[in-house]
């Protein structure tokens, strides 16, 4: 049975985009959830093989209340793992429009350099999810319409 959600394979930080919508399994946010140290939210962690701080693992997946909650404790909203994904691009490229909202309400600055993987560096947030436009991560009216409203998102925050 094929999986109906968005495939990250943060291990090299490639995405795969195997279909326009995220709906991972509760376990996997569970597994997530208790790995994370509330003494230290800004640690980084394993997960999915994958070493990341918790707020980029957890903006990727469609939990905006865990996001929320590792915002209040304090968590770094520009943040990044070592490859250069930092919450704000992983919410994006989900198209997690609720966790863009709560990343750009704690102060994630958009006018960091995205640095991309890969070699490709679209410069500003607001650039690369214009970029994701007409891909195969934009296939889709679902998904298309999610990137237009974090593209609004992303211009009112300019």
């Amino acid at each position: 049975m094929k999986k109906n959600y968005v495939k990250i394979v943060m291990f090299a930080c490639i995405f795969v985009a195997e279909s326009v919508t995220w709906a991972g399994p509760l376990c996997r946010y569970e597994s997530l959830e208790h790995k994370i140290d509330w003494s230290n939210v800004n640690k980084i962690i394993d997960y999915e093989d994958f070493s990341a701080p918790a707020l980029v693992h957890a903006s990727s997946e469609n939990k905006s209340d865990l996001v929320e909650r590792l915002l209040v404790a304090m968590a770094n909203p520009n943040c990044e793992a070592g490859c250069g994904m930092t919450p704000l691009r992983a919410a994006i490229i989900c198209g997690h429009v609720e966790n863009v909202r709560l990343l750009l309400q704690h102060r994630a600055d958009v006018n960091l350099q995205c640095r991309a993987m890969l070699g490709n560096n679209h410069g500003s947030y607001l650039a690369f999810a214009h970029s994701l436009e007409g891909t195969r991560f934009s296939s889709g009216t679902a998904f298309s319409n999610r990137l237009q409203a974090i593209i609004t998102l992303l211009q009112n925050r300019n």
